[in-house]
């Protein structure tokens, strides 16, 4: 089942209903999750300033998985990301196979590369 999550609350609510459907009372799920009691109720109960490792730490004991959904426009940046890499490794090895002969190949690549930043930036 997926849940929205907006909020530290809707977070806590979710791993509270977990643990209970799990049978589980708050000291033994802490002690699954390696952290205090304490900590997971105030988690529970929605305390904005709980720290997300220990936060990962419950979920995962208690077998919820987490999923960002990331802008659309990040895989477009991710894949001029990649480009650029190709580019500069392709750069690498004329630089070091070929010396003599890659000046002009080099130049061709830096400008691709150049283009790909521009692009990128906006």
């Amino acid at each position: 089942m997926k849940v929205s999550v907006k909020s530290v609350s809707d977070i806590g609510q979710a791993i509270r209903a977990t643990r209970i459907s799990q049978e589980l009372d708050q000291l033994t799920a802490a002690q699954l999750s390696n952290i205090g009691q304490s900590f997971l109720s105030h988690l529970e109960n929605g305390k904005e300033t709980a720290q997300i490792g220990k936060v990962l730490q419950v979920l995962a004991s208690l077998g919820i998985g987490i999923e960002l959904t990331l802008p659309p426009h990040i895989a477009t940046l991710q894949a001029i990301q990649d480009d650029t890499n190709l580019v500069q490794d392709d750069l690498s090895v004329f630089y070091n196979v070929n010396s003599q002969h890659s000046t002009d190949k080099a130049s061709e690549l830096l400008q691709k590369l150049a283009h790909m930043k521009r692009v990128r930036r906006g």
